[in-house]
């Protein structure tokens, strides 16, 4: 019995989709807005940090 190809597409899909489940990796693209927005905000932060840090030890 052979399949439609429809029906072979949408197994494919499905294990396609499987497939690229990491549950314990760490992906950008699954964090809400505001948690983007609240890493974003942190990174500004430290890049702040380190620019007063860089010119209070140069004595500028």
């Amino acid at each position: 019995m052979t399949r439609s190809p429809s029906a072979l597409l949408e197994k494919t899909a499905r294990a396609d989709a499987q497939s690229h489940r990491h549950p314990g990796r760490f992906s950008l693209l699954r964090l809400s807005a505001a948690e983007r927005l609240a890493g974003a905000a942190g990174l500004i932060a430290l890049l702040w940090l380190a620019v007063y840090w860089a010119l209070s030890r140069s004595g500028a």
